[in-house]
């Protein structure tokens, strides 16, 4: 199960590359919960339901003219798929060029997306989940 649970996370990448919401909105567990910790001020720690997850993407979107995330290391605990991105994109309006290192923790049930968090770092992640490197 957790190989899939690998690939569910690997597909939800390519899609939000391509900018399918829709796509991860209908791998999203209804009740899905999304802790962004983006460190933008205006936005909410927690997102929950589907439209929460369109609320803060549009919201996140808006910052970025370009943004894309490449998965750099991912790691299959069971029900949590652990995955080091870096995000690299312009922002918009102030032509900014950001090239960041986040580490983001899916939870998958019933071959859904759960939850996601985005945390700072790879040992985030992994203390998130209850483990250390």
């Amino acid at each position: 199960m957790s190989q899939e649970n690998v690939k569910l996370v690997r597909e939800g990448y390519e899609a939000w590359n391509r900018d399918d919401l829709d796509w991860v909105l209908d791998h999203a567990a209804p009740d899905i919960e999304l802790r962004p910790n983006a460190g933008f001020a205006d936005m909410d720690q927690v997102y929950r339901g589907r439209e929460g997850v369109r609320a803060w993407y549009s919201e996140w979107r808006n910052v970025w003219e370009t943004v894309s995330q490449r998965i750099e290391r991912i790691e299959d605990f069971g029900d949590h798929v652990l995955v080091l991105v870096v995000v690299t994109g312009q922002g918009r309006g102030s032509g900014v060029v950001v090239d960041d290192r986040r580490a983001h923790v899916f939870t998958v049930e019933a071959g859904l997306f759960a939850r996601w968090e985005s945390l700072g770092t790879w040992e985030e992640a992994l203390e998130a989940v209850g483990l250390r490197e």
